[in-house]
């Protein structure tokens, strides 16, 4: 079976269940899923750009996520836009998918050259006599079908 290469994002099962999160309309929720589905995807760090935010979701909606909570609201605004509140907490961020790339990389380049040595130690195994007594046959070999030499008269 092929390896699924989706991207994934972070929610715990009782995610819908939070008291910010229950009471939220059903734009406000969507958009919130859609945002960390956006961010993640898109490695943003969980900050939405204020034109992207607008051309995909209301005002009205982005506000209710703002003020779902006193202390810690599901969308802070921002000078940029809006922030996703304690995005790097919960989901992947920019820094930590470049790093696992990175290790993944070096990895199957490290896998690749030992693969390569032994193909390479194989196919030089496979072209050398592996015992003497194989060498000793092939040279019986070569000696038993050469023509025999003609006899010389006495």
């Amino acid at each position: 079976m092929a390896k699924d290469d989706r991207l994934y994002l972070k929610l715990t099962l009782d995610f819908s269940d939070h008291a910010k999160i229950l009471p939220l309309s059903d734009s406000a929720f969507r958009c919130l899923i859609e945002a960390i589905a956006y961010s993640r995807k898109h490695l943003t760090d969980g900050l939405l750009s204020r034109r992207y935010a607008l051309a995909r979701w209301s005002l009205e909606t982005l506000r209710e996520l703002c003020d779902n909570d006193p202390e810690k609201p599901s969308l802070i605004e921002c000078e940029q836009g809006w922030r996703i509140h304690d995005y790097a907490e919960i989901q992947d961020t920019r820094a930590e998918v470049e790093a696992r790339r990175e290790r993944n990389r070096m990895a199957g380049k490290q896998g690749g050259l030992a693969r390569a040595k032994r193909v390479a130690s194989k196919s030089l195994s496979e072209s050398l006599p592996e015992t003497e007594t194989e060498t000793e046959t092939e040279e019986q070999k070569q000696k038993t079908s050469s023509p025999a030499a003609p006899s010389m008269p006495k």
